[in-house]
């Protein structure tokens, strides 16, 4: 019980500092285009996956932390789900890219890891800080056509961002 009071607590304390004021992409926007450094030094570009494959992209705040660690090895273990539904998965954080590497290389993440140094991506989505300086935790689900089709924000749970992102790339795959 004391948890819940907290997360409110939090989220009111968010919302009356005007820390959700970030204008969040919604179910049915266009997704921002954007390139940006990966881990290997290559670089990554929606564009060349617009019209390919669904995109689920999940921002957090930092390599390494343990939500963060459940959260990206959660979406390594659903990875195949993902690819089998046509959807390619990509990780957000503000670590450098050679952060992003050793993380990769550590937990085996098989999917490209973004570094969003100047936060240039998270202001783009729009993702809102935590408590005002927190960064926070949103996935995207992005159709071929380049559309959000899922926008889930939750700072508090990792596996809740793998199963709302599952299961939507799953529900499109079944339709088409």
């Amino acid at each position: 019980m004391a948890a819940v009071g907290f997360v409110v607590a939090v989220g009111w304390w968010s919302r009356s500092r005007g820390d959700d004021s970030v204008a969040a992409l919604a179910v049915g926007d266009k997704a921002p285009m954007f390139q940006a450094p990966l881990g290997d030094g290559g670089s990554f570009d929606l564009a060349d996956y617009i019209g390919k494959k669904a995109i689920v992209i999940f921002f957090y705040p930092k390599d390494d932390t343990p939500l963060c660690t459940q959260e990206a090895c959660g979406f390594r273990d659903a990875y195949e789900q993902f690819v089998a539904a046509g959807a390619e998965v990509v990780g957000v954080s503000a670590d450098t890219p050679a952060s992003h590497a050793a993380f990769a290389r550590k937990h085996k993440l098989p999917f490209p890891i973004v570094s969003d140094r100047d936060g240039r991506l998270r202001a783009l989505f729009g993702v809102p800080k935590l408590l005002g300086f927190l960064p926070g935790r949103v996935t995207y689900v992005i159709d071929r056509a380049g559309v959000v089709r899922l926008a889930f924000n939750s700072s508090f749970t990792a596996a809740g961002h793998v199963q709302q992102a599952l299961d939507l790339v799953r529900r499109d795959a079944a339709a088409t």
